[in-house]
């Protein structure tokens, strides 16, 4: 291979490296946004406090979590997914009044989980059985669903621009797999720090009521801010 196309091929590979690499790190960033923060939390909260004296039911509490922010993951992945395709074959992204109505829906997914994480909570504080009323896979899958489609935040896209203006589709779709691992991995470390907050305080009943009633507020907070 002649030296000058050499350079241009190692040129066109670090480039490649590093378009790659800040596709993961805006899927990192984005799997942070307040409403990954607070759904997420709440998610975990509910399924922590469902599960009677916490001593006993550990790791069933700490499966289910893990379970279910998963999912909500996953349900999010599979719409950022959905749209950076139809953004690599059509060009087209949302319109502008689809994201609006998204976005109240997101407003009113997190209002209602974190109602139901005071409910659990003060379900837990008195010590009733909750494991018959907590929500399920689909629930934390719809949600993360909404939340992809209304959550067209700066890095989501900017992603998507970059999808967009790639002439290689294969390489474009690498981009958005990237992404969506980044997005996988934030959304991992959140369910995995609530996890440790409320295992944490859940030996001492008022402790642990206070963390998810705080929790829950957040959530209520920033989903009436959506809504407002």
């Amino acid at each position: 291979m002649p030296a000058g196309h050499h350079q241009l091929f190692c040129s066109a590979m670090q480039s490649g490296a590093l378009l790659l690499i800040n596709a993961l790190l805006l899927g990192l960033r984005h799997g942070v946004d307040w409403d990954h923060l607070a759904a997420i939390s709440d998610i975990v909260g509910t399924a922590c406090a469902s599960g009677g004296h916490a001593e006993q039911t550990f790791p069933q509490n700490a499966r289910e979590s893990i379970k279910l922010s998963t999912c909500y993951a996953v349900g999010h992945a599979a719409i950022v997914a959905g749209l950076g395709t139809a953004v690599i074959f059509a060009g087209n992204m949302l319109p502008e009044w689809v994201d609006h109505i998204a976005q109240k829906a997101i407003g009113f997914t997190l209002v209602a989980l974190g109602g139901w994480l005071i409910y659990s909570a003060r379900k837990r504080l008195h010590r009733h059985k909750m494991q018959s009323q907590r929500y399920g896979v689909a629930t934390s899958i719809g949600v993360g669903m909404v939340h992809g489609i209304g959550a067209e935040t700066g890095t989501q896209m900017l992603l998507l621009a970059t999808v967009g203006g790639s002439a290689d589709t294969s390489f474009a779709f690498l981009l958005l797999l990237m992404f969506v691992l980044g997005l996988l991995i934030s959304n991992t470390g959140i369910a995995l720090a609530s996890l440790a907050g409320f295992t944490t305080t859940a030996r001492f009943r008022r402790l642990s009521a206070l963390f998810a009633f705080v929790t829950a507020a957040f959530s209520i907070c920033f989903g009436l801010s959506l809504l407002l």
